[in-house]
């Protein structure tokens, strides 16, 4: 016990994640106004730039009809749904999973049938991750910000915030690579390969 390598890890690790597989999004159907009833249409996935699946829909008032086929044989679901008012005016709807009856924004379809993710015990891409892994998405997700082609123009007082929390981002992220080199490799071992770079 204890030897290189040991210690805390993440539980979720080598789980499959709700974002790697197929996802119905009520979001998305809402944003894009497909939720009027008698609407009908196919939602599509790709993955690497190809197609890797559709799914067709019918909505009613009170429910979605999915059909799509699983492994060449037709699947029929219903999924109704539950609207509940917004605080200032208007409604929102959701999903209801057709298991375990609990309130969703989103159905995967990592089964046959679509369900929520606590059905198929699905974590989110965040909790497969380690300590260096959120460092590491969160540098990318303000360089994105700071320098990205969609970056905003803030005031320069955000802009030195966000800049200062790279920085400390940036840094942190650097030690905890180094600490899980040196975990997996060994102190030695990861100062000879750092020596060898500096020469």
């Amino acid at each position: 016990m204890g030897g290189r390598g040991s210690g805390h890890y993440c539980h979720w690790s080598k789980a499959t994640a709700l974002e790697s597989t197929q996802r119905i999004d009520i979001r998305y159907m809402r944003r894009h106004g497909l939720l009027r009833v008698g609407w009908v249409g196919t939602l599509s996935w790709n993955r690497g730039g190809e197609p890797s699946g559709s799914i067709c829909y019918q909505t009613w008032g009170d429910h979605i009809v999915f059909t799509y086929r699983y492994s060449d044989e037709p699947v029929e679901q219903t999924v109704y749904l539950e609207r509940t008012p917004c605080r200032f005016g208007g409604e929102r709807a959701w999903f209801r999973c057709p298991y375990c009856k609990r309130r969703c924004e989103v159905l995967s379809l990592a089964g046959k049938y679509p369900a929520c993710r606590k059905c198929y015990r699905l974590p989110y891409q965040s909790q497969c991750e380690d300590h260096l892994g959120r460092l590491m998405r969160r540098q990318e997700k303000l360089e994105a910000m700071l320098w990205g082609d969609k970056r905003k123009w803030w005031r320069k007082a955000k802009r030195d915030r966000l800049m200062k929390e790279w920085d400390w981002i940036s840094g942190a992220a650097d030690e905890a690579f180094v600490l899980a080199a040196a975990n997996l490799l060994g102190a030695d071992d990861l100062l000879r390969i750092l020596g060898g770079i500096a020469r």
